[in-house]
């Protein structure tokens, strides 16, 4: 579904104590990219920073546009 940009609009969050509890890292979640989605921060900034730097944000993930 992701592949074939099926789904329009993801809303996530990321936030590192829950993630180390798993033994996962913040920029583990940004496979999106991959799949040709763009992640903005909620408030409208294009992600910029290394994710593994993030701890806690809210982000939006959308199909680029083409």
């Amino acid at each position: 579904m992701l592949s074939a940009k099926k789904v329009k609009l993801i809303a996530f969050e990321v936030s590192k104590v829950p993630l180390d509890s798993l033994g996962k890292k913040p920029g583990d979640i940004f496979f999106l990219n991959s799949h040709g989605y763009e992640i903005t921060k909620v408030s409208g900034d294009i992600m910029r920073e290394d994710p593994e730097t993030i701890f806690h944000e809210e982000f939006l993930a959308r199909p680029w546009k083409t």
